[in-house]
């Protein structure tokens, strides 16, 4: 039987969400938000040209010499009149640079005695001074829509004068365990328990790439699971995200019931590990359901639900393509295609050096700590050489 790869699933679930509206917030509220719109510089920064370090603006052309000091500026203040020949003006860090000043001597290379200093080497124009426009001009593109406002874009947003952005709306998305077996973290684990690892773990990944999170339980019981797709809340969800119940067994009802009773899109994809996943059109809601072992469900997230995010986020697709040689032998076929977890080394030649993990089992997450990338082993490929030319993804790592 053949399924459905995982570039066309991508491309089905981005079409079925859509890029959320729009809405205006303060600055200060914006951390961790997506931007709608491109941001343009609305001024000069630094609006004036200011002292990079205390010191004495003179004029450089007069260098070396004897100056008359004949005050003090400092930043929030102007200094009145233009500097005049044979003159020299105390400066602060961050004041505006007096007019006819062509530099600012820094106060360890002057001898200061009484009202005069004297500087007594040749100084450049320009020295320590920071000119008007020297990091952004006014109408120069900051971001563009879609960039990820982390603390450094809300300070150079600041920088340039923004007090509002037009962000994305978060979306909701409701994140569902299945399983008995499961227990919540921090209560006692009976006979044949197991803690409950995937809904902690996507409600951060999910939170850390900017969307609300709520969390259910769903019992292995097929009527409760069906009654939990058909409550009329999900529709308040942009996307509903379940691990477990997806696959073959007893007590995996969901592809059954995204048949039965909405619109499937998908179950079972040409991937190895986390073949077990599907996907249905809930009303306005698009639900996946990935496999409910933690390592498994962790590449459906990154290879599915993390595209669809993106598009419900207006952001650039989230996965970047590699291509890279294994740097030890594969030793398995591989009947459907096969992420295979590694570290990624660059290489002179433009590509990266791929080393298999040792651990590579469908439940663990311990080895995504160590792996920086997925290696791609196509469907069907006999046992894979040391050598072997590879497509892959990087893994990302945040917003």
């Amino acid at each position: 039987m053949s399924y459905l790869s995982v570039s066309d699933a991508q491309t089905l679930l981005q079409s079925r969400v859509f890029t959320l509206p729009a809405e205006a917030i303060p600055l200060r509220q914006a951390l961790g938000r997506t931007l709608a719109a491109p941001v343009l510089a609305g001024t000069d920064v630094p609006p004036f040209a200011r002292a990079a370090m205390d010191g004495y603006a003179v004029r450089a052309d007069e260098c070396p010499g004897t100056f008359t000091v004949v005050g003090q500026v400092r930043a929030g203040t102007v200094w009145p009149t233009p500097l005049e020949k044979g003159q020299a003006v105390r400066i602060l860090t961050g004041a505006p640079v007096p007019v006819g000043a062509t530099a600012v001597v820094e106060q360890e290379r002057v001898i200061r005695q009484d009202n005069t200093v004297q500087i007594e080497r040749a100084i450049r124009p320009g020295w320590n001074i920071m000119e008007k426009g020297h990091e952004y001009r006014q109408g120069q593109p900051l971001f563009e829509a879609g960039h990820h406002l982390d603390a450094l874009s809300i300070g150079q947003l600041a920088a340039v004068g923004v007090a509002t952005v037009s962000v994305r709306q978060r979306p909701r998305i409701l994140v569902a365990t299945s399983g008995d077996e499961l227990v919540a973290p921090g209560a006692p684990l009976g006979p044949g328990q197991v803690y409950d690892t995937n809904g902690p773990l996507f409600e951060a990944l999910l939170t850390h790439w900017g969307a609300m999170v709520d969390r259910a339980v769903i019992p292995d019981d097929s009527d409760q699971v069906a009654q939990f797709f058909h409550d009329p809340k999900l529709q308040h969800y942009s996307l509903v995200l379940t691990t477990g119940g997806a696959s073959v067994g007893d007590y995996d009802f969901i592809p059954q019931i995204f048949a039965r009773d909405f619109e499937r899109l998908f179950w079972r994809l040409d991937m190895h590990p986390g073949k077990a996943v599907a996907a249905a059109q809930i009303g306005t809601t698009v639900a996946i359901a990935l496999s409910g072992n933690p390592g498994a469900a962790l590449i459906g997230f990154y290879l599915l639900v993390l595209p669809a995010l993106a598009q419900l986020l207006g952001r650039p697709f989230p996965l970047t393509a590699v291509e890279g040689v294994l740097t030890t032998p594969y030793p398995k076929p591989t009947r459907e295609t096969r992420f295979l977890k590694v570290r990624l080394l660059p290489t002179d030649q433009g590509f990266y050096a791929m080393t298999p993990l040792e651990d590579q089992s469908s439940d663990a997450i311990r080895s995504f700590r160590e792996a920086d990338g997925l290696a791609v082993i196509p469907h069907g490929a006999p046992p894979q050489p040391a050598g072997t030319r590879l497509s892959g993804w990087l893994l990302p790592t945040g917003p």
